[in-house]
């Protein structure tokens, strides 16, 4: 049987207002981070932060001469984005 969706409303049953906004913004962290983590900090058994960090690769491949410095990271570090794993 496939899974349902969490906008099922037998999955929001008894869900709060303020339970669904916090699902919200962690549902908005997942789809903005490519790569990275999200920590959810919790006191007296509620949420009450969510941090969410987004890495980038860097590979320090030498700069040729003649190329031009646009969209390089200043000391010849190129950006590239990480790839998934196969």
């Amino acid at each position: 049987m496939p899974e349902r969706p969490l906008t099922d409303s037998r999955c929001q049953a008894g869900i709060s207002t303020r339970e669904q906004k916090v699902l919200g913004e962690i549902l908005k962290a997942l789809r903005q981070v490519r790569y990275g983590s999200i920590t959810i900090i919790i006191q007296d058994s509620r949420i009450v932060q969510i941090d969410y960090t987004e890495k980038v690769r860097l590979s320090m491949e030498p700069e040729p001469a003649n190329v031009s410095n646009e969209g390089r990271v200043p000391g010849n570090i190129t950006v590239s984005p990480i790839k998934k794993p196969s």
